[in-house]
Parts: structure tokens; sequence; C-alpha cells
């Protein structure tokens, strides 16, 4: 399957390097069978928005193809339409799953950051210590109703993935630091001359500060100058102030792909 989708392809960066990238005629199965609660770690990717008709289809091939060999406790599809076609969603949203948009954004140009941050800085991690304040800023700020427990298992898995990443020089964590503090933090790995960001999170208490713009500019500054690359892609909800934040660092937007996740699982 030839994906068109920028935001898609480097997705596939990360779940080719941590679990399974399986191409199926139509779709790809990506699975994390030692992630099972990292939801878009276990999803499936289709060729085309759904139409009327393939809801029964689609969840009959998830339930086959992930929850029949990963104990997932949900459903998630999206599809290989960057221009953001129009999609059959109405049978998902009654059957309980919930319709996300997703912007995705690209540099091929230095990026400048309009507003600088006083007294952070930025550097790349290093050792257990701060990959451990990493791990606790991102655990930060839960969305209403997470499990808390679910979810430090859930980051616990993932950041260990990253940061096996970053050892084998395929990328690297960078935080955002005010004396010892570590206020902000993200990822940001590369394949050829095109980086993704991961994850990028400013803690509750030091927003609205200048620290995302400044991290983020810092970082793509390290990935050209040190690691060549001269295409660099960003994703954000759609809407959403982060969103904001990219576009006035200069980031475009290309994509706007659609999700439909369905959590937690239930019968069709």
């Amino acid at each position: 399957m030839n994906i068109r989708s920028l935001l898609l392809n480097t997705d596939l960066f990360f779940h080719r390097f941590s679990g399974e990238v399986l191409s199926r005629e139509g779709y790809i199965v990506v699975r994390t069978p030692s992630n099972p609660d990292y939801y878009w770690g276990n999803y499936l990717l289709f060729d085309a928005p759904p139409t009327l008709d393939d809801g029964p289809r689609w969840v009959e091939l998830f339930d086959q193809e992930i929850t029949a060999s990963v104990p997932v406790r949900h459903r998630a599809f999206t599809w290989d339409s960057p221009e953001g076609a129009p999609a059959a969603v109405g049978p998902f949203l009654e059957q309980g799953f919930s319709l996300s948009s997703q912007a995705g954004l690209v540099a091929r140009h230095p990026v400048r950051s309009p507003i600088i941050a006083e007294g952070v800085t930025v550097r790349v991690l290093e050792g257990d210590d701060d990959w451990h304040k990493a791990w606790e800023n991102q655990q930060a700020d839960l969305p209403e109703g997470t499990n808390s427990a679910q979810h430090a298992a859930y980051l616990t898995k993932r950041m260990a993935a990253f940061r096996h990443m970053a050892n084998r020089g395929c990328g690297a964590w960078f935080g955002a630091f005010i004396g010892d503090r570590l206020v902000g933090d993200l990822g940001l790995f590369f394949e050829n001359s095109v980086g993704r960001f991961q994850e990028v999170e400013t803690h509750p208490l030091f927003r609205r500060r200048g620290i995302c713009h400044t991290l983020v500019a810092e970082a793509s500054r390290h990935a050209r100058q040190c690691w060549g690359v001269n295409t660099l892609v960003i994703a954000a909800e759609r809407g959403e102030p982060a969103e904001g934040i990219y576009l006035s660092l200069g980031y475009l937007p290309t994509e706007d792909l659609k999700t439909l996740q369905q959590n937690p699982l239930t019968a069709p």
C-alpha cells in the first residue's frame, strides 16, 4: 500500500521500531503487542475513507487482526486521505466511536521562535534522572476520566521505546529546564532527511510563557544542524492551541487527517 500522507508515513517510523506493521489488501495493520493500552500503536490504516457499508467490515477486520492477538480495550481506525476527503462516519458514531481531526504541519525551512522563554535552557536528555523527569511531565496533565495507573503503565512502556530509539541514534528527547526543573519536553526522531515530533508537553504550571515555542524551535534547529534533517513534521489536534503555536513558528498545514476511536471496546 503506497501511503500518500506524510503524517501517516512518519507514524510508521515508530511502529516499525517497537511494534509490527503488516500490509494487507487495502489496509495496513499496526500492532504493538508489548503495549496494548497504546491506542495508536494498535490500529488499522485503510487506503480510503469509510463508506456507509464499511462499519461492520472494519470492526470485524480489527477484531481479527488485533483483538485476537493483543488484549486491547479499544478499536481505532484511520485512512490515507491527507486532503480530508468526505467520509461516511455516521454508522461508526452510532456505535460509540469518536471522530477526531488531526492537522499535519510541515516545515522545510529553518524555524525561528517569535517568543523566547526567559530563563529556559533546552537540551537533549542524558540519563535516568532526566528521563524520569520527562516521564513525570508527560504524566502531569491527564485528561479528565483517565485511569492514572493504566496511563502510567502505558507511558512507562512508551517512554522506554523512545529512549531505545534515541540510544540507537534515531533521534533524541529534549527537555526545557528552568534550573534543574524540567518544565517541558518532546521527542524528535528521524529517518533519512525527514523528522517527526512526538508528545510535545509543557507542564500545566508553566504554560503561556513561551516554553513550547522555544522548545520546538530549538529542537528543530538541532535536527537541521546535527542530523541534516530538511523536512520536519508535527501533528496537532485541529483547532487546539498547539496548532496555533506551530503555525506561529512557520510550520505550514499540509494535511487534515481523520481518526475514529472506540473506547472502551464494545460489541459491534
